[in-house]
């Protein structure tokens, strides 16, 4: 009686060890684990430019931000955007307007 017992527990241990040996496998060659990595640095990186987004107290945008038109049809059109050139500089790296106050590009995302 122990000795199937003991046989099963030992069968057992054997497929456990050969599947983590198999996990690591599959991580590397899919590069899970540096994927891993590169999300924890770029999370790192994030908190540093935006301290509030980490802790998760930024709100979302409103859906009513922005306003738009609509057509005759009632589909929307594009956005209203206001006409205020004293609100907008250059990127120095894409080199389009953006916001003067926002501290990344618009368009490319880069820190001026």
């Amino acid at each position: 009686m122990y000795g199937a017992f003991s046989v099963v527990i030992a069968v057992l241990m054997v497929l456990l060890v050969i599947l983590l040996i198999f996990r690591e496998l599959a991580c590397w060659y899919w590069k899970i684990n540096e994927s891993v990595s590169l999300l924890r640095s770029i999370d790192a990186k994030l908190s540093v430019l935006s301290p509030g987004a980490a802790a998760g107290i930024l709100k979302p945008a409103s859906v009513n931000a922005i306003p738009t038109q609509t057509d005759k049809a009632g589909t929307l059109a594009k956005p209203v955007v206001p006409d205020r050139p004293a609100e907008r500089v250059t990127c120095p790296f894409c080199k389009e307007l953006t916001a003067k106050n926002k501290a990344t590009c618009e368009n490319c995302g880069n820190v001026r």
